[in-house]
């Protein structure tokens, strides 16, 4: 058995956040690596400890009794500075006081001779918006060289642009669907019949929607699809083509939701577009296809697996919706769970 410490950190979600995400690497790091693996995550994330405790990984709690700051520089010190493992790979990565603590610390980190993997899922726009955060974060890679793993090829487009460095890839979201069907929802089981099609947007996009009114834009009551929203807060629409659906509480429920539906809506959100969408992984999983812009992560998508409805305006939206029928594709299937898993757990 190899002696090396294998450091997996999740310093960042909170309350189940990355769940999914976060159990197909470790799942994924259980089954193929011959280290010894540690996994440090905050407390809050309950359901993944639970998922993992049968495994070989040792679980690491994170108490949550401080503020963020200064958990994670007690963390830093006792778990990175002070910590025997040779190999930590970041399951998500702060874009500034990590990087400023590798920097205050170089001297004594330099001589440990550790080797870094960051996943980044959406510090690109951050960089782009603050240029302090930006030079420390470049100077930080500079130094440590780390090795830097992007989602989606348009962010790895981004991160080019912004930094002159080479040791970076891109591997597609991975999806989730063998673990789905292992551990939440049976995905063989028919969907209800029923006379519509079903188009869902998730909490996360239902304030977009609401804001520009999109469904004044896809209200034609000979167009017979109709949305539901999970935002859990009512909507003053009267449509029977748009009906309110509580946000789910757990995560079961959820996938239960997308899977009943046959496309899943995403509208034009500078924001949310400019980091690779779990929401988008998350019906691909469930074998749902989707409607969304002509850009980021969507347009990856699109153009490597051919999947989704593409539009690059709201005012396109209408004809989208009155041709539905004639373009419905509701069992997808997304072949990039092995390759971009296998591929990242080879780059750590």
């Amino acid at each position: 058995m190899n002696k090396n410490i294998f450091s997996v950190i999740d310093l960042i979600s909170i309350n189940n956040g990355h769940e999914m995400f976060n159990f197909s690497i470790l799942n994924e790091l259980n089954l193929s690596v011959n280290e010894k693996v540690n996994f440090f995550s905050m407390e809050s994330n309950d359901k993944i400890f639970k998922r993992i405790k049968k495994s070989n990984i040792q679980l690491i709690k994170i108490k949550e009794n401080y503020s963020y700051v200064f958990r994670t520089i007690f963390f830093f010190y006792k778990n990175i500075v002070l910590n025997k493992s040779k190999k930590i790979v970041f399951l998500a990565f702060d874009n500034s006081l990590l990087p400023l603590l590798f920097l205050l610390n170089f001297l004594f980190l330099l001589f440990q001779n550790k080797k870094i993997t960051i996943i980044l899922h959406n510090n690109v726009l951050t960089f782009k918006k603050n240029k302090l955060k930006k030079t420390i974060f470049k100077i930080f890679i500079n130094i440590y060289k780390p090795k830097i793993i992007v989602l989606a090829p348009f962010i790895k487009n981004e991160f080019d642009q912004l930094f002159s460095y080479n040791n970076i890839i891109c591997c597609f979201h991975q999806n989730y669907k063998h673990l789905l069907e292992k551990n939440i929802i049976n995905l063989n089981s028919s969907k209800l019949l029923k006379p519509k099609i079903r188009v869902a947007i998730s909490s996360t996009h239902s304030k977009v929607f609401l804001k520009h009114k999109l469904y004044d834009l896809i209200k034609n009551e000979q167009d017979d699809s109709f949305f539901v929203s999970y935002i859990g807060e009512k909507i003053n629409y009267d449509s029977k083509f748009f009906v309110n659906i509580e946000r789910p509480t757990n995560l079961s429920d959820y996938y239960k939701y997308i899977k009943n539906s046959d496309f899943i809506f995403f509208p034009i959100d500078g924001d949310l577009n400019s980091r690779a969408s779990g929401v988008l992984i998350d019906a691909l999983s469930l074998g749902v296809n989707f409607i969304g812009p002509k850009i980021g992560h969507f347009k990856d998508i699109n153009e490597s697996f051919g999947l989704g409805i593409l539009y690059e305006n709201y005012n396109e939206l209408q004809n989208i919706f009155l041709n539905l029928r004639n373009h419905i594709n509701p069992d997808v299937d997304f072949f990039i769970r092995s390759t971009s898993v296998n591929k990242l757990i080879r780059h750590f």
